[in-house]
């Protein structure tokens, strides 16, 4: 029964790997978020994916770590509105292209 249920977990983990690979869904965004080039930590870093339409078809979002870091793993391929804020302060809004690379690296310099 051991076996089985290891054997399962396996597969299940395998035919995930397989989806995200031919869905696009194999890209890593990371960067950074400093001021003067001190680290900003518990900054909200947020990305939207843009649809055919203009409009925001996915958002996810995260935390800095203590060291300014962020990193968003296995991201749709596409174009993204990113939005860094801290507090009620916005800090940065732009917009990335992810996918060009299976890491995509954005540092937020202020």
């Amino acid at each position: 029964m051991k076996n089985f249920k290891s054997l399962a977990f396996i597969s299940a983990m395998l035919f995930l790997v397989c989806v995200a690979a031919q869905t696009g869904r194999a890209e890593v965004l990371r960067g950074r978020v400093t001021v003067g080039h001190q680290p900003v930590s518990g900054a909200v870093v947020s990305v939207f994916l843009l649809d055919a339409t203009g409009g925001y078809s996915k958002t996810i979002a995260t935390r800095t770590d203590a060291s300014g870091n962020s990193r968003f793993d296995v991201l749709q391929k596409g174009e993204y509105i990113m939005l860094v804020s801290k507090g009620s302060a916005r800090l940065y809004q732009g917009r990335l292209l992810v996918g060009q690379q299976t890491e995509t690296v954005w540092d937020v310099r202020l």
